[in-house]
């Protein structure tokens, strides 16, 4: 049985998300309960990519969009199907599973370095 924090209407939801995952991995780990299966948390995560992708395709045929490559120019038009509300929340889903698989599939130490490249340190020093 998982613990679940105080309230839903948290302002803090991505860290009581955190909080409630830890201390089902630690739950678990006290009380031999199985951890969750990675395999089966990368399919999930593939079958949600997979199941969007056939959402937005449906919702491009339906509305007669072309779905443009990012390589193409921008205009308005060709971000159409992309900013279709039917698409939006979609999109959501498929770049936070895709996020996800990320960081299931990717060894800890080149997330590390990854995240470390990412950030920049402005000197406040007058030149």
């Amino acid at each position: 049985m998982m613990f679940h924090p105080f309230t839903n209407q948290n302002t803090a939801a991505g860290y009581v998300s955190y909080v409630r995952f830890v201390f089902g991995v630690t739950h678990g780990v006290f009380f031999e309960r199985a951890l969750p299966d990675a395999l089966a948390e990368l399919k999930a995560f593939a079958n949600i990519i997979q199941a969007s992708t056939e959402h937005i395709e449906g919702a491009v045929i339906a509305n007669c969009f072309t779905f443009t490559s990012p390589d193409s120019t921008f205009s308005f038009e060709t971000e159409a199907p992309r900013m279709h509300p039917a698409n939006l929340s979609v999109g959501s889903l498929i770049t936070s599973a895709a996020t996800q698989l990320i960081t299931l599939v990717r060894p800890a130490p080149l997330t590390l370095f990854d995240t470390v490249m990412r950030v920049t340190l402005n000197d406040p020093s007058p030149p």
